[in-house]
C-alpha cells in the first residue's frame, strides 16, 4: 500500500501536513478486508492534486479486483464557491479519477462530512451511480484520530459493558455554537446521560 507518507512532497511544493488522521487499528481492519493500493490524507494533496494524479497513475491496473481501494481521507474544511453545492476537493478529487481513467467504486472515502454522498451525487453522471460509486464512510468517528485539538492520546478500548454514557460532548469554552450545543443538551434533559465538558 502506497501511503502519501512515502512520496517526496517537497517535489511538487508541498508541505507534509503529516500522517493520516486514520487510527492504526482502523487501517488494519480495511487491510483485513480489502486490498488497499494507497492511503491518501486529502490535506496532504489539496495545494497539487498532481500528487493524486501521481498516484494513480503509478497504482493503475488494467483490471481491478472487486477489493481494490484506494483510501481517502477527508477530514478537513472543505471550500465552497457561492452558490455552489460541492466542496472543491471533492470535484478535484472526483474530476481526477475520471480524468485518469480510475473506477471511482474503487474509492473508499473516510469522512467526518455526514451526508457528503450528495456531493458526489451531483459530480458522478446518474449512469454511474448503481455500479461506479464510490464507498463513503460518514458516520465512524471512531476510525480517526483526534490530532487537531493536541490530544493524540493512545487509543482505549472498553468494553460495551463499562460504557456509562451515552456520549461525551467536548464543548470548553463558551462560544455560540457551543451554547446552543449545551442548551440543547441541557433542554432535552441529556445532561445526565452525556459526559459535557463545559466551561460556562
Amino acid at each position: 500500500m502506497l501511503r502519501h507518507s512515502d512520496i517526496d512532497l517537497t517535489k511538487y511544493g508541498v508541505t507534509s501536513h503529516g500522517h493520516t488522521d486514520l487510527s492504526e487499528v482502523f487501517v488494519s481492519a480495511l487491510q483485513k478486508r480489502f486490498n488497499l493500493l494507497a492511503l491518501i490524507d486529502i490535506d496532504n494533496i489539496d495545494e497539487n492534486w498532481d500528487i493524486l494524479k501521481d498516484i494513480l497513475v503509478q497504482t493503475r491496473k488494467e483490471v481491478y479486483q472487486p477489493n481494490d481501494r484506494y483510501v481517502i481521507v477527508h477530514t478537513d474544511t472543505d471550500y465552497y464557491l457561492p452558490d455552489c453545492p460541492y466542496g472543491l476537493s471533492i470535484l478535484n478529487l472526483v474530476r481526477t479519477f475520471l480524468h485518469n481513467d480510475i473506477p471511482l467504486n474503487t474509492l473508499l472515502l473516510i469522512t467526518d462530512h455526514k451526508g457528503i454522498s450528495k456531493e458526489f451525487e451531483l459530480l458522478i453522471p446518474n449512469e454511474m451511480h448503481e455500479h461506479n460509486f464510490p464507498t463513503i464512510v460518514d458516520d465512524c468517528l471512531t476510525a480517526l484520530v483526534n490530532t487537531r485539538i493536541g490530544m493524540n492520546q493512545k487509543e482505549t478500548h472498553f468494553k460495551e459493558s463499562d460504557i456509562v454514557k451515552h456520549g461525551v460532548s467536548m464543548i470548553g469554552v463558551p462560544r455560540i455554537h457551543r451554547n446552543i450545543l449545551y442548551n440543547q443538551l441541557k433542554k432535552q434533559n441529556l445532561l445526565d446521560t452525556y459526559a459535557v465538558a463545559y466551561k460556562g
